[in-house]
């Protein structure tokens, strides 16, 4: 399940909307999750590095993400965050939990507050292939914390959201995602979870009577992939 974003944004005229977010949406959001006994929901983290600092960004998540535990707890919810990016002077920067050495270090100190295993981590692969981050050592850091996985592949330019190996040519081999370091990271580190797509977009690109089979297609990479991880 996905929590609906953004939780928090800074700056004048927020106060309303990131107190009904906080106190209404995020509460409500664990008791749906709670009912239809969903083990996994991905809350965004608050990006703040570009306002206040980077320091400063991690603390604020970290005390809000604490703050989130009795309730995920309550309704036997574990919480991941997921990797972020911003758009800064008219280019796409690294965001929060961009890092994954960051992101396990905050989502360690997290567990170590609960005293269990009650966070982890959702790697969006276009978010990661946007800011340049290598797969196969995003993967492979993040490694038993990663539960979730939000696929699709885009240009390095924009969140295009499109089905994996749109963009990697012999000619043009480092434009999309590198999904041979993926899928090897995601071996490595024994991953046993659901290969979720994040395709939705790309179904506007085929005729509607291509719909069905442009899913069919999506959902054969996702068995290549599969039988490459347990190979």
């Amino acid at each position: 399940m996905h929590a609906p974003y953004p939780v928090f944004v800074p700056g004048p005229g927020r106060e309303k909307q990131n107190a009904y977010m906080m106190e209404n949406v995020i509460p409500k959001s664990f008791l749906f999750a709670g009912f239809m006994d969903i083990p996994y929901m991905v809350i965004h983290p608050w990006k703040l590095q570009y306002y206040l600092g980077k320091e400063v960004e991690t603390e604020r998540n970290f005390e809000y993400f604490r703050s989130l535990i009795d309730m995920a707890r309550e309704n036997d919810v574990v919480i991941c965050l997921e990797n972020l990016y911003e758009g800064q002077a008219g280019r796409i920067v690294e965001g929060v939990c961009a890092d994954p050495h960051d992101a396990a270090t905050l989502i360690d100190r997290l567990n170590d507050a609960a005293g269990e295993e009650r966070f982890g981590f959702c790697l969006d692969t276009g978010h990661m292939n946007l800011v340049g981050r290598d797969s196969y050592e995003m993967v492979t850091t993040l490694g038993h914390r990663l539960k979730i996985l939000h696929i699709h592949d885009n240009d390095g330019i924009g969140d295009l959201h499109q089905m994996p190996f749109t963009f990697r040519t012999e000619s043009v081999a480092d434009l999309g995602v590198d999904w041979d370091g993926f899928i090897c990271g995601l071996r490595d580190i024994g991953f046993d979870g659901t290969l979720s797509f994040e395709t939705f977009p790309c179904m506007n690109s085929f005729p509607t009577p291509m719909k069905e089979q442009a899913l069919k297609t999506i959902a054969e990479i996702g068995a290549y992939m599969r039988g490459k991880i347990e190979g």
